[in-house]
């Protein structure tokens, strides 16, 4: 699959193309026949800002249609001007670097639909953390439905950066699409190192002080008022100090920062320096 999506986005980068809607359409489809998605996707929906009702959305993915929403115009926009990194890389990784970005878009809402596959049909600890993490339970199995989570909406953009399938669909986005095209990196090395430093940068994304270091899934379920559901846990402890040291037992470092699990002072100043490391070769 990688090779696949690899030699698609080389293709164009190369001769100068950014992603189009053939792209686009091409990119999705590799993806969502490795990993079946025709349950959960039937298409791509592209439409302009005029019917975005939310101008930050670049594109999402509704359940209820099973399409993934795209907006054309905005990440044209986004790609056409200075996005982020796009200073640190060189003239001619420039192409490579806008179709990374919209890659990146891709690669974030497929995830969102590999969380609901694995919500649905998975029974392992990031399903787990999915399904207790919805706003909205519909059933005994705690089925998602987004139509009802206009109940919950306020909390939830309160709290967005803290949600785990937000956290995971940002870290695997951006760790998939550094796998994708690390084959490539003498060719594009700053490219590929962006794409690093923001797998690794989004893994510490929720961590937050409060007199102490907190985790972001522990702080989202609490927000949500789920301490009940999380004490029914083996990871978790009203003590944090005590929550730390059973997830240590049950993951590794990098298994906790991606579902946002605690972690202790050291592994966080760890992963910091990690982080300015990285950020100092580009």
């Amino acid at each position: 699959m990688n090779e696949e999506l690899l030699k698609l986005y080389y293709d164009y980068s190369i001769n100068g193309k950014i992603a189009d809607k053939d792209y686009i359409v091409k990119f999705i489809s590799i993806i969502s026949n490795y990993f079946n998605f025709s349950k959960y996707l039937t298409s791509i929906l592209f439409v302009s800002s005029e019917d975005n009702t939310d101008n930050k959305v670049l594109a999402s993915y509704d359940l209820n249609i099973r399409k993934i929403i795209y907006y054309s115009d905005i990440v044209d926009v986004i790609v056409k001007n200075n996005y982020g990194y796009e200073r640190l890389v060189s003239k001619k990784e420039q192409i490579f670097y806008k179709n990374a970005i919209i890659s990146t878009f891709l690669l974030h809402e497929l995830e969102h639909i590999s969380q609901i596959k694995n919500m649905f049909e998975g029974s392992n600890i990031e399903s787990d953390i999915l399904r207790l993490s919805r706003l909205v339970k519909t059933g005994d199995n705690e089925t998602y439905n987004r139509n009802k989570m206009n109940e919950s909406i306020q909390t939830y953009n309160m709290f967005y950066e803290f949600a785990p399938e937000e956290r995971l669909a940002e870290i695997n986005a951006h760790t998939d699409m550094y796998r994708i095209i690390e084959p490539i990196k003498n060719l594009v090395p700053n490219v590929v190192k962006i794409e690093e430093i923001l797998a690794l940068k989004n893994k510490l994304k929720g961590y937050k002080y409060e007199s102490k270091l907190i985790s972001p899934t522990i702080f989202y379920l609490h927000s949500l008022g789920k301490k009940k559901d999380l004490e029914k846990r083996p990871w978790y402890d009203v003590s944090l100090k005590v929550a730390t040291k059973k997830s240590q037992e049950l993951f590794e470092l990098d298994k906790r920062l991606e579902l946002g699990l605690p972690i202790n002072h050291l592994e966080y100043f760890q992963t910091e320096r990690q982080l300015k490391r990285l950020s100092k070769k580009l």
